[in-house]
């Protein structure tokens, strides 16, 4: 099929705010006669209340992080369709719930095709990455990738687009030319299954998993803000953004708390997203005065602590947008502002009779630690967890599902190790293998066939790669070592030795003199152990007898590595940084420092 007539051009990518996700639903006629576009909006306008009630049952308990599922009547490229804009902020949950959504609508209308892209442009394919067509690039995505009755389908490449493409020309597919296409040659569409199973793989096992976001959790909060919380529970991710973005300005109001004083404590149950959850919980916050909280090793402080941050939180929005009439912060403030109003007489607040019969429930907080052994365990592909698909290994839960791609990306992790952890390679290098795998240098641009449908296997499934040969040329590089000897030539035995000891001498003076100089500038200690170097051990000596000295540099670099690590994790006085982020990553996770906090808490309670 010639699709000549289709006009393209160049067009630069729509431009979105970061963490936003943008979806456009078009209705394509099915009739050979070309529907006009006020008839077009007409019928969208009819659909939109269907649309919208289809989706209820999954929105209705869904928290949000900060915009909810919408849809208005609008025009992309001067098309009638319907479209939708949602911020989600840290919550990529939320982004992938929208396609949920999308791609329930597109099953339940048929006749409706939906785009939907984000601030990386079509992140749908982006999931699928090692499995596209190589010639679906970033530069020719926009407006090709479709959802319709719940498949992916993918518009080609017309004659014109492969000829421009082989003469370095890349251009982008307009709105209008895509819909255009859709109309007429909806048969031409490619259709890959493994492209449309890595793009849906994360919502795979929706809607049974959207309870899996959810974390339940005890709080004492005063008896307003208990009535709040229960008939408003998804303003949760609101309270806790602006709790988390406070400033000091903002925070003087907590130290009246004229709104919500902490008076009438009740336990309730509070249901939050995981990621709103570790954001409250991981604030480091001193209560305000009006709070008053039992003692750290008392079991009712966690609960007394979350309470506190919400009810400040609370106390923030409020205040903070009390006297607004715009913006979504205003109109969460006024619903709680309405809810309090109703609650202006005792009789109108939950009792502790009411209070029982609601939900109780607390979670486990399990899913905050990470077993660094089972993640270990997952890299490596031996996974001993069983309870389900949702246990499976990581590799098996990931992008790359597809079995041959796992092992070559495992092969790829186990040559890396081996070559890192090669000792038999000496000083000189790294000796490879006489056999390489050269189909990776092959361009099969050139071989792209004009039935772009016709996807091969081989295409569809990339190659993972490690040039051992190029890695050891840039740690070399790197490290300022010399050149690697010529592979294919070796040195004898004697020469080996004989060169060993020279790059160990030049290594040593260099190493003396670079010790000299930071002494005399002070930042090294020239009483630490291992500080001294050897220098009068000649090479003659060295050869009939030769020491440990693997050991020797092993130790003194594991002195040095430990003294810096101690130093910056006392330079960051317990916050967040380099090295704190390296050991956390290892599994150690360091306590903080108090002693100087309680030293400053006993200096303001003596000058009070």
């Amino acid at each position: 099929m010639d699709f000549a007539s289709l006009g393209l051009g160049s067009l630069p990518r729509q431009s979105l705010v970061e963490d936003t996700v943008d979806y456009y639903i078009h209705l394509v006629p099915t009739s050979t006669a070309a529907a006009s576009q006020n008839d077009v909006k007409s019928e969208l306008e009819k659909l939109l209340p269907d649309i919208l009630k289809a989706i209820k049952p999954f929105t209705d308990d869904f928290i949000w992080q900060r915009d909810e599922f919408k849809l208005t009547i609008a025009e992309n490229d001067a098309i009638a369709c319907l479209h939708g804009r949602i911020e989600f902020g840290e919550s990529i949950d939320d982004e992938w719930f929208t396609v949920f959504l999308l791609r329930e609508i597109s099953k339940l209308f048929p006749q409706l095709w939906i785009r939907v892209a984000d601030t990386d442009g079509e992140f749908l394919l982006i999931e699928a990455a090692h499995a596209l067509p190589k010639w679906l690039s970033p530069e020719v995505a926009d407006n090709r990738v479709w959802i319709s009755n719940g498949a992916l389908r993918i518009i080609p490449r017309s004659k014109d687009e492969r000829a421009a493409a082989k003469a370095g020309q890349l251009s982008s597919l307009r709105a209008k030319d895509a819909i255009r296409f859709l109309e007429k040659f909806q048969a031409d569409l490619l259709h890959i299954q493994l492209v449309e199973e890595e793009a849906f793989y994360r919502i795979s096992n929706y809607p049974a998993a959207l309870n899996d976001h959810f974390h339940h959790a005890r709080v004492t909060v005063p008896r307003t803000v208990a009535k709040i919380l229960h008939e408003n529970p998804k303003l949760i991710s609101t309270i806790v953004e602006v709790f988390c973005l406070r400033d000091p300005v903002q925070l003087k109001i907590c130290n009246t708390m004229p709104t919500f004083p902490p008076r009438d404590p009740v336990e309730m149950s509070v249901r939050f997203t995981k990621i709103t959850y570790a954001q409250l919980k991981q604030q480091v916050f001193r209560p305000p005065r009006p709070f008053i909280l039992p003692g750290k090793e008392s079991p009712q402080f966690p609960a007394s602590e979350l309470g506190m941050k919400l009810t400040c939180g609370l106390e923030l929005l409020v205040s903070g947008n009390r006297n607004k009439t715009e913006g979504r912060l205003a109109a969460e403030a006024k619903t709680i502002m309405d809810s309090l109003n109703g609650a202006s007489a005792a009789s109108l607040l939950p009792s502790d009779e009411d209070i029982k019969s609601w939900n109780h429930q607390v979670d486990s907080e399990d899913w905050l630690d990470v077993d660094y052994e089972e993640f270990e365990a997952n890299m490596a592909g031996t996974s001993t967890r069983t309870q389900g698909p949702s246990s499976a290994p990581f590799f098996e839960k990931s992008a790359f599902s597809d079995k041959e791609q796992q092992d070559k990306l495992k092969k790829m992790v186990e040559n890396f190790e081996k070559f890192m952890n090669d000792d038999s390679a000496g000083y000189g290098g790294v000796r490879f293998g006489q056999h390489h795998d050269d189909r990776f240098n092959s361009d099969d641009d050139d071989d792209i066939s004009d039935d772009e449908g016709d996807i091969s296997t081989d295409e569809e499934d990339r190659d993972a790669s490690f040039d051992e040969r190029e890695f050891s040329k840039m740690m070399r590089e790197m490290m300022g070592l010399p050149a690697e000897s010529n592979p294919h030539t070796p040195p004898n035995e004697e020469e080996e030795i004989s060169d060993d000891d020279e790059d160990e001498q030049s290594i040593r003076q260099t190493m003396a003199k670079m010790e000299q100089e930071l002494v005399a500038a002070g930042a090294l200690d020239p009483n630490r152990p291992g500080a001294s170097v050897d220098e009068g051990r000649g090479r003659t000596k060295h050869k009939q007898q030769r020491p440990p000295r693997s050991h020797d540099l092993d130790a003194e670099l594991n002195y040095e590595i430990a003294r810096n690590m101690l130093e910056s994790l006392k330079a960051q006085g317990g916050d967040a940084g380099p090295a704190a982020n390296m050991l956390r990553s290892m599994g150690m996770v360091m306590p903080r420092d108090e002693g100087e906090d309680e030293a400053e808490d006993e200096v303001s309670e003596k000058r009070k």
